[in-house]
């Protein structure tokens, strides 16, 4: 799968990089939001991971922008990468899937990935 990764944390850009690509997935990494709109249009990834904090436009600005825009699937998954807690009227209002930790544990993304690489 091809998994874009939007992110200007480049610690977190690294762990969460080399965990996706443990799992034989390709990792394409935006550093802000605009790239992020830009990539998701030119290549259509199969799951998106936005940092609540990107510059430019930050994550739910940018899931906001995906949703309303016609060239990109309805049914792609988009995750908020953050650790704070988001008001879910929030996350529905801007088409958010869910949100995925910042602070996580490889079993939680190798259970994300293998879930969606089902489909």
């Amino acid at each position: 799968m091809n998994i874009l990764l939007a992110t200007g944390d480049a610690d977190a850009q690294s762990v969460l990089d080399a965990e996706i690509s443990s799992l034989g997935h390709e990792v394409v990494w935006v550093t802000d939001g605009l790239a992020a709109c830009d990539e998701i249009l030119a290549s259509t990834p199969a799951i998106v991971f936005l940092d609540r904090q990107l510059e430019i436009f930050d994550g739910l600005e940018v899931c906001r922008r995906l949703r309303e825009d016609p060239e990109v699937p309805d049914h792609l998954p988009v995750f908020l990468f953050t650790d704070e807690d988001i008001d879910v009227r929030i996350l529905e209002k801007t088409g958010v899937t869910a949100i995925f930790p910042k602070t996580h544990s490889a079993s939680e993304i190798t259970a994300l990935l293998s879930g969606y690489a089902a489909l």
